[in-house]
């Protein structure tokens, strides 16, 4: 499985529109894509962040997808009066739920973004299965989490989903030392820490992760 990210900025009063724009406008057009697997929308209703992350069915398919993609993201940041601030591509190598069934939306999401030296990326995917995976399972209200990297430039990201934002919040004190010993092991340090709630979310349920 590979996975986009778009990261944008735009303005909370237009959350709304923007939800709609991609449901009904941009979603059907990636549908028609070989190899899409699956979208969602994330967003931060107080500062106008978003993100949206769409799911292929491998490499190919994700890079043949991207024309389409960037006609979209002009056309989405034209209606929003937003910006793009980056466009990454991952492949995805970790996904475990609890026994709930996938989150869906407003589920709240924490997203972990991290640089890492690209040769080093076997380590801190072995961390996060063995060390931080079940830690996170440990914590009140975890849905799931999900793992990605770049093996050519060395972008990780690491989300985590959260039944409530209470649950999300009280998690972040008990993940921070996993957060800083993964960035330390994979010679990297963290880009950013990002929270959000699922406002869009369509994926097939067969989508997973490739184990590693």
């Amino acid at each position: 499985m590979f996975v986009r990210r778009t990261r944008v900025e735009a303005s909370p009063e237009k959350l709304e529109q923007t939800i709609q724009t991609y449901q009904h406008e941009l979603l059907p057009i990636l549908k028609q894509e070989p190899g899409f697997r699956g979208a969602v929308l994330l967003a931060n209703r107080a500062t106008g962040a978003a993100q949206s992350v769409t799911l292929w069915e491998n490499e190919e398919t994700e890079r043949a997808s991207r024309p389409t993609g960037d006609k979209l993201r002009a056309r989405s940041v034209e209606n929003s009066g937003g910006r793009v601030l980056d466009v990454e591509s991952y492949e995805e190598v970790l996904r475990e739920r609890s026994n709930a069934a996938q989150p869906g939306a407003g589920a709240y999401m924490r997203v972990n973004r991290l640089q890492a030296a690209p040769e080093k990326l076997e380590d801190g995917i072995r961390f996060v299965r063995e060390q931080a995976v079940p830690l996170l399972k440990q914590q009140a209200g975890f849905l799931a989490t999900m793992m990605g990297v770049n093996r050519e430039n060395g972008g990780v990201y690491v989300t985590s989903a959260w039944e409530t934002e209470a649950a999300r919040q009280a998690s972040d004190s008990a993940v921070r030392e996993h957060r800083r010993q993964a960035a330390e092991l994979m010679g990297g340090t963290p880009v950013s820490v990002d929270e959000y709630e699922v406002v869009f979310i369509e994926v097939a349920e067969t989508a997973g992760a490739t184990r590693t």
